[in-house]
């Protein structure tokens, strides 16, 4: 899957991580501020991408645009796809997961819709249950990257990979969730 250069420290999921620092009170449901984001890493129980979805959208008020399986029909692709393009169009918050075959592992993709700072911003995530086919201790990761803007690619062919029919402008490397103890290594 895809490799980059991370200069945020990757977390480890379901390791304890230390106690944030106190942060004075806001207006969570403050669509004016700037969230990056975030997850506590000790919360999750695995790393895979529709966990830490799962997570990020807990409690918040999201368009559902599917949770598909790797075997998922012509028609529910379709589906989940106009949901996502009619949010995106629409500057709508949404959620949106699914599993995709990999060659040697398992892999997700999932795209989340949100306010931050008063703009809509698409976060992508990317799921590899075995980064290195076997070869590394590292046991499976969502990375995710930030789009300040998403547009629908003129791909006729990219309902296998939802993430394939839109195009990330903007795009910025913001979290990469590492399964397993003292795998919290930056990349």
């Amino acid at each position: 899957m895809r490799r980059s250069l991370w200069l945020l420290v990757a977390a480890a999921c379901g390791a304890p991580s230390p106690a944030p620092p106190p942060v004075a009170p806001s207006n969570v449901a403050d669509p004016t501020v700037a969230r990056p984001f975030t997850i506590d890493r000790s919360a999750l129980a695995d790393c895979s991408s529709l966990t830490v979805l799962k997570h990020a959208t807990a409690g918040a008020t999201v368009m559902p645009c599917g949770e598909l399986d790797a075997d998922a029909t012509t028609a529910q692709l379709a589906d989940a796809l106009r949901c996502v393009a009619n949010a995106v169009t629409g500057n709508q918050p949404f959620a949106f997961h699914q599993w995709v075959q990999g060659i040697d592992s398992q892999v997700g993709i999932a795209m989340l819709g949100r306010i931050s700072g008063g703009a809509f911003v698409i976060d992508e995530l990317e799921y590899d249950s075995d980064p290195c086919g076997g070869g590394c201790p590292e046991k499976g990761h969502t990375d995710v990257v930030e789009c300040s803007k998403s547009t629908r690619s003129g791909s006729a062919d990219c309902t296998r990979i939802m993430t394939e029919c839109f195009t990330c402008d903007g795009k910025r490397d913001v979290a990469s969730y590492v399964q397993g103890k003292g795998s919290g290594v930056s990349r």
